[in-house]
């Protein structure tokens, strides 16, 4: 499956990357975004693909590797990668945090019983669950909000006549009914959620059925008062 890795143009303005020769710039770029990386910034790679995709030489890579991770920008062990600060220069959104935690997860006894490995991914997995943990919290708040702004028949009626006294009344109470089923969603061929219930209900107000009112007559005339 194609995967996209970005590079930040301040890169080449890290100093740590200034003094690295062409071929080590080389390596580090391709580490950062090869086919096998994860969001997880963590993954399998043997040191024959390194060579064979970035044609630089199996024992330079080795060199190269040991240099990196003098520095504590890579671990490399048993053929397995982990760039140190991938995830502090990625931005992720709530599906990208899910996908790192899953992949944490699904590491080998061979990475998860390191120490080396252990110490850079326990933090980024704290802030997974942190991270999802905020997410679902107002996910629940946001839904508990939508619930606590249906309203009761009686408000809902109430604001309805204050704004047109000669709405049917029944006519009112099915429309309540209606939007209250259907999870407090408007009807129709493009049905939304109701965020702001008086709003949509003086727009829904002019569309509705009204009551018959009875002509007022002039005392004794038999004449309707509107009628010239």
């Amino acid at each position: 499956m194609e995967k996209f890795r970005v590079v930040n143009t301040k890169f080449w303005d890290d100093l740590w990357v200034m003094d690295l020769d062409p071929i080590e710039k080389l390596l580090f770029l391709y580490l950062l975004s090869n086919s096998h990386t994860t969001l997880a910034g963590i993954y399998e790679l043997h040191i024959r693909k390194m060579a064979f995709e970035t044609g630089i030489d199996r024992e330079m890579i080795e060199k190269i590797l040991a240099r990196f991770q003098d520095d504590n920008k890579v671990i490399y062990k048993n053929g397995w990668l982990l760039i140190v600060n991938f995830t502090k220069n990625q931005k992720y959104n709530p599906s990208m945090i899910a996908n790192v935690k899953k992949i944490i997860e699904s590491l080998p006894e061979i990475v998860t019983n390191d120490s080396l490995f252990t110490q850079c991914l326990q933090p980024v997995y704290s802030l997974c669950i942190e991270c999802i943990q905020k997410e679902e919290e107002e996910e629940k708040e946001n839904e508990d909000e939508s619930k606590s702004e249906i309203p009761a028949w009686e408000d809902f009626k109430n604001y309805a006549l204050e704004n047109d006294s000669n709405i049917d009344i029944k006519a009112l109470e099915l429309k309540y009914k209606a939007w209250k089923e259907n999870d407090w969603m408007t009807g129709g061929d493009k049905p939304h959620k109701i965020k702001n219930w008086k709003s949509t209900l003086l727009n829904t107000i002019p569309h509705m059925k009204k009551e018959k009112q009875e002509p007022e007559f002039e005392n004794g005339t038999g004449k309707k008062i509107n009628d010239e």
